[in-house]
């Protein structure tokens, strides 16, 4: 039986897009065949990807570290570079993660390069000082601009010449 650990956001609850009430501390099986995009408790290999699929700036998302295990299908977006992506039969919710472990696993230039953090930031709603910190780690131009653009609504920032 093969396991990977991941990452799955959920809106406040644990409840998922399609309102099943999951539990910290439990695994959950599904049954029928497992297919990414079709059936299976779908997570992805890195904590920014799971934004993708909320809105997380004008709700409330908890996201989770994850194991799972059993059947599991591989999904991909080579359009949007976005690759390990699974649905699998069994899902362990391990962990609910604070904010602050949220943070502090995102703003770690050693593991999350530049394209990680401007997925992070196009989906996390950061505060002042978090965005501070990650200008101070990741002083480019791209990253300066993304903050702009999703944090700070300013709808011009990838059209003008800096």
């Amino acid at each position: 039986m093969s396991k990977i650990e991941g990452y799955k956001s959920f809106n406040q609850g644990l409840i998922t897009q399609f309102g099943d009430s999951l539990e910290e501390g439990k695994i959950f099986t599904m049954d029928g065949v497992i297919k990414y995009h079709q059936n299976g408790y779908h997570f992805c290999k890195r904590l920014e990807d799971t934004l993708r699929f909320f809105d997380v700036r004008s709700s409330e998302v908890e996201i989770c570290k994850v194991i799972g295990s059993g059947d599991i299908d591989e999904g991909y977006d080579d359009y949007y570079d976005y690759y390990d992506l699974y649905a699998a039969r069994e899902l362990e919710i391990v962990k609910k993660l604070a904010r602050e472990e949220i943070i502090s696993l995102m703003i770690n230039p050693n593991e999350v390069f530049e394209l990680r953090m401007k997925r992070f930031i196009e989906g996390y709603n950061l505060t002042e000082s978090e965005i501070i910190k990650i200008i101070e780690l990741y002083p480019t131009d791209l990253i300066k601009r993304t903050i702009d653009y999703y944090q700070k609504g300013d709808k011009n920032a990838f059209s003008r010449v800096r």
